[in-house]
């Protein structure tokens, strides 16, 4: 992105089942801290605008979801989070 202000874009990353692992799949908190590590790492940048959660999760609580999605905006991870395949 050497000639693109990175204020003129919006990046984001989803998180989706990963892996077979109890770490490697769904929405809990560790899955989602250490996908948003590897995702940051992976692009090179400390944050994106928008993270979305890929489909609902029966495994995770949703509180412990929203909870840990508000802890990684609150660290400057993300601004933003959105879902892509959740029912009303």
């Amino acid at each position: 992105m050497p000639d693109t202000d990175r204020d003129d874009l919006v990046i984001s990353t989803k998180f989706i089942k990963c892996g077979e692992g109890p770490n490697n799949r769904g929405l809990g908190r560790k899955h989602l801290v250490q996908g948003m590590k590897n995702s940051l790492e992976r692009m090179g940048l400390d944050y994106v605008d928008v993270m979305f959660c890929h489909r609902y999760d029966n495994d995770a609580p949703l509180l412990e979801t929203i909870r840990t999605i508000n802890h990684l905006i609150d660290q400057d991870k993300a601004f933003y989070w959105g879902t892509s395949e959740f029912t009303a």
